[in-house]
C-alpha cells in the first residue's frame, strides 16, 4: 500500500514523464465508479527537479522504492 510521503518511481511512461522518473507521493484519493461497485485509489505525485509539477498516476502505475 503506497503512502503519501513515500518515494516512488513512474513505472509508466506519459507525455513529459519517462518510465523511471521518481518523485514524491503528496496526497491519496480514493474514487468510487458511477456503479459503486469498484473503487480507484489515485496518488498525486510530486516529480523530483527543478519546476516540475506535480501529476496523479494509479497505483499501478508507481513502484515504492525503499
Amino acid at each position: 500500500m503506497i503512502q503519501p510521503g513515500e518515494l516512488v518511481m513512474i513505472t509508466r511512461s506519459s507525455v513529459g514523464v519517462t518510465a523511471g522518473t521518481i518523485g514524491f507521493v503528496l496526497r491519496k484519493y480514493k474514487r468510487a465508479s458511477a456503479t459503486g461497485i469498484t473503487s480507484a485509489t489515485i496518488y498525486d505525485v510530486n516529480i523530483v527537479g527543478p519546476d516540475r509539477p506535480s501529476r496523479r498516476y494509479l497505483a499501478r502505475d508507481l513502484k515504492v522504492i525503499k
